[in-house]
């Protein structure tokens, strides 16, 4: 047994530096159990100086492996750690932890190695198993400390390493939490603004149909307010009463156009009052208006009697012009009364007053004043539509013919004069004017008077004479019979009207419901009597007879 021992140790000191095994950190070696083929005693002894001689080698490698150290040996990962037993073989051999605590081995518990055990330096599997050369124990202790060494720094950086995993962990798990929590409040928030965003496009939609709604009910109060704006002003239409000009103003307006009458005619008395008795050749009527319903129209506007009595004169009129004055004025009157009067040029006017004074005179019985008024004006403003001007203005070429006529009937030709020419600009230039103030007056009386009625008043021929609603130009001295005596006047018949005349309507309505047209003379007419030819045709004529202003 103690050769084995021997031979065991001296197999273990030759393989420690090429066959020690190595162990990792934290390993243990196996258990070798050996068989004892000796007494205990014995084996006691030989354990203990195996075990001392251990101690010296194992403190040996502490100092070379520390040595080692200082002068810069390194562990390389992977190398095989030597066996402290510095076996041969490469076994691990240990021994029981108890047994270095007690004076000797446990009996009956521990077996001693025999040679089949324990020679392992033979055994080629332990052999090929271990790559480390055999060392002394004193290298195995350095490599021990130094894989120790090395183990708790490689400890110390997992230990830093699993801190930096852990801190890492948690950053990025509270960033995750963090982003986890930002998702959960975009998503709140995109559902809400989704959400939002719906009930926004319903609300849009309602607010659309309110919309259209509100536009179409717009559309219709404007079509209705414009029906109502008509109405109303058709309503107003007939219910204003406001004048364009007092009556004053109408009345200054048609004396103006008398005179502008009376002064035409004073200047066409003035050209044959300037006539040569010498160049005087009395001409028939025929020829001085050679149309047939010109020459009626001037014998119906003046009357018959004043055309024979001119006609009777011819020329010698010039000695009393008065009674040629009287037709001019006479003529020009009646043909302009007819202008204020007419609705359209042609035949079409007659049938257009005919049907005009019959719808008046309707109204006027039937309603008020201002329906009456306005029922005119708008009457009279369409009508007037059908009004033909002629290229020469208001007057048509009978006017001039008829007036040139005259002239001739008493002696005046256009050829027996220089200032011919001139003549007739100025009857022209006075027709001008006498049309301007005729126009305004029918545009008022017919469109702008609207609180009463106002017409022009003339008498035609064979009318009574009425002094109440009429003047006689002429204050005519017959003899044997009184100038102021009315009861002769009142028997004379009036040959024509020289100057127009003003009256007034208005229709109120009477206690059983009825309308009356009231009316009120506001300018009498002046007109001739015929009891003037016989004044015009006394001796001394020119001095008995005086114009009346």
């Amino acid at each position: 047994m103690l050769d084995f021992l021997k031979n065991v140790m001296r197999q273990s000191e030759e393989s420690a530096p090429s066959q020690l095994s190595v162990s990792t950190a934290g390993e243990q070696s196996p258990d070798i159990d050996f068989v004892p083929d000796s007494e205990p005693e014995q084996d006691l002894e030989m354990i203990d100086k195996y075990r001392a001689g251990n101690q010296q080698q194992h403190t040996q490698h502490k100092q070379q492996k520390a040595q080692k150290a200082q002068n810069g040996f390194t562990f390389v990962p992977g190398e095989p750690k030597h066996n402290a037993l510095g076996g041969g073989s490469g076994t691990h051999t240990r021994f029981d932890q108890q047994s270095d605590s007690r004076v000797g081995p446990p009996r009956h518990t521990r077996k001693l190695p025999t040679r089949e055990h324990v020679d392992l330096s033979n055994n080629e599997d332990t052999k090929k198993s271990t790559s480390i050369p055999p060392t002394d124990s004193g290298q195995y202790e350095d490599t021990i400390r130094s894989l120790t060494a090395e183990n708790e720094k490689l400890k110390k950086e997992v230990e830093q390493q699993r801190k930096a995993y852990k801190f890492m962990e948690r950053e990025y798990k509270d960033r995750l939490e963090s982003l986890e929590r930002r998702y959960a409040k975009k998503s709140k928030e995109l559902n809400y603004a989704e959400d939002y965003i719906t009930r926004t496009e319903k609300r849009v939609d309602k607010l659309k149909a309110e919309r259209d709604e509100v536009v179409r009910e717009a559309k219709e109060r404007d079509a209705l307010l414009d029906t109502r704006t008509n109405e109303l002003t058709a309503a107003q239409a007939f219910l204003t009463t406001a004048d364009a000009c007092s009556g004053s103003d109408v009345i200054n307006m048609v004396q103006r156009l008398n005179e502008e009458v009376m002064q035409l005619s004073a200047y066409m008395a003035d050209l044959i009052e300037d006539l040569d008795a010498q160049q005087l050749k009395p001409l028939p009527w025929e020829k001085c208006v050679s149309d047939e319903g010109s020459r009626e129209y001037v014998e119906v506007a003046v009357s018959k009697d004043l055309m024979a009595f001119l006609r009777q004169k011819g020329p010698a009129i010039r000695c009393n012009t008065a009674p040629f004055q009287a037709a001019v004025q006479g003529f020009l009157v009646a043909w302009l009364e007819d202008q204020v009067r007419m609705f359209c040029g042609g035949e079409a006017n007659a049938s257009f007053h005919y049907v005009y004074n019959q719808i008046r005179a309707s109204v006027n019985s039937t309603e008020p004043q201002a329906v009456s008024a306005k029922w005119r004006a708008i009457s009279s403003q369409h009508l007037m539509t059908f009004f033909v001007d002629r290229p020469d203005g208001f007057f048509p070429p009978p006017v001039t013919a008829a007036i040139l006529g005259l002239l001739e009937l008493a002696g005046w030709r256009p050829e027996l004069h220089d200032s011919d020419k001139d003549a007739i600009n100025t009857m022209e230039a006075s027709l001008s004017a006498i049309r301007k103030t005729t126009l305004e007056i029918k545009s008022t009386i017919k469109q702008g008077i609207l609180s009463c009625d106002l017409d022009l008043v003339i008498f035609t021929n064979s009318v009574a004479f009425q002094p109440n609603i009429m003047t006689d130009m002429y204050n005519s001295n017959i003899p044997g019979r009184s100038t102021k005596s009315s009861i002769s006047k009142i028997q004379d018949k009036v040959l024509c009207t020289v100057a127009f005349g003003l009256k007034k309507s208005t229709i109120e309505k009477q206690e059983n419901g009825e309308y009356k047209n009231i009316q009120q003379m506001l300018l009498k007419p002046e007109v001739i009597l015929s009891s003037a030819l016989r004044s015009f045709d006394a001796p001394n004529a020119n001095e008995d007879v005086t114009m009346v202003e």
